[in-house]
């Protein structure tokens, strides 16, 4: 996790690697600055109880919420350690990112509270994939959308099978990997047996505290009927032009048999 060291003023004279990762700002950017200003952090309870615990017993333990140089907001299991209370006191903070797992939790309590009826009639097919395209969940919308005859047998697919061309997740993993999520407004699929699936679709990444793109939650909406009735426009469509041609083409034709 990031490791830092503090005055007793809260100001920032050791910033470690996973520091500068896991927050974006540099140690040469962080030393000499107040930590909580910096991070604009989030505490659970009041900052005075927080601070009479840590120099009453000399550590506390908690989870605080804090912001990213990019403005992202982070969920942090934080541990303060204080050796003493003096005035040439340092505080020594080890501050571990537990943003995935916060994401996860709420996502839980919120499909918790649905009911079973409009989760079946979710047209939204939501999935967490590894990075080599391994599903880990799925909701029965994506089950659905691709033909599966069970949430086992969707399971047991990879992701990256499901797509047009390997080209398309390369492309999806590296924009993932650079800018953190994705948008896909027309993304073409397919379903095991080859029916193309359309959907518009969004990619979020969770990274490691390294930096790695490890999980992606995957969002697709299902945008296949409107998708064929488009085609199906088009194809009448070009079908009434050819009417068109063709009856103005008898028409000349006649034409010249009557000046024949």
């Amino acid at each position: 996790g990031g490791v830092m060291l503090l005055d007793r003023d809260g100001t920032v004279v050791r910033w470690n690697g996973c520091s500068e990762r896991l927050y974006g700002w540099s140690s040469a950017e962080a030393l000499g600055q107040e930590v909580h200003s910096l991070l604009k952090t989030r505490f659970p309870d009041p900052i005075a109880t927080i601070e009479t615990k840590l120099h009453g017993g000399g550590h506390w333990e908690g989870e605080l919420q804090q912001t990213r140089s990019d403005g992202a907001l982070l969920w942090i299991r934080s541990h303060w350690t204080m050796r003493d209370n003096t005035a040439d006191s340092l505080q020594l903070q080890i501050n571990t990112d537990i943003t995935t797992e916060k994401t996860a939790e709420r996502v839980l309590r919120q499909s918790g509270g649905r009911n079973r009826r409009f989760e079946d009639e979710d047209l939204t097919g939501n999935l967490i994939i590894h990075a080599d395209g391994t599903i880990v969940t799925c909701n029965s919308a994506f089950v659905r959308a691709f033909g599966f005859q069970s949430t086992e047998e969707a399971l047991a697919a990879n992701f990256t099978s499901l797509l047009r061309n390997r080209r398309d997740w390369i492309e999806i993993f590296e924009e993932v990997r650079k800018h953190g999520a994705v948008e896909r407004h027309d993304l073409e699929m397919r379903q095991p047996r080859g029916e193309p699936v359309y959907v518009a679709a969004r990619f979020v990444g969770a990274f490691s505290e390294t930096g790695e793109l490890g999980d992606l939650q995957v969002f697709l909406f299902n945008d296949t009927k409107r998708k064929r009735l488009e085609q199906q426009l088009i194809q009448a469509q070009k079908m009434e032009g050819l009417g068109t041609l063709a009856g103005g083409i008898a028409h000349d034709f006649n034409n010249i048999l009557a000046i024949i």
